[in-house]
């Protein structure tokens, strides 16, 4: 079997997957935009929140490298 055909084959495989998960993206990043509209504040404190997370497990694996 040709390189060409696996990769199509893979490609044929992986497609409904894709498309699934463009869907969900789509669909959470809708549903973000709404909570933001509705409530910018709770949105706000819960952005910095998961920054903090970040920064902070960040800060924490990179202290631990010699």
């Amino acid at each position: 079997m040709a390189h060409a055909d696996l990769v199509h084959e893979a490609s044929d495989a992986l497609a409904p997957a894709l498309d699934d998960a463009r869907s969900r993206v789509v669909r959470i990043s809708g549903q973000a935009l709404r909570d933001a509209r509705d409530e910018p504040v709770r949105t706000a404190i819960a952005a910095a929140a998961v920054g903090t997370l970040v920064f902070a497990l960040w800060h924490l694996l990179s202290a631990r490298r010699p």
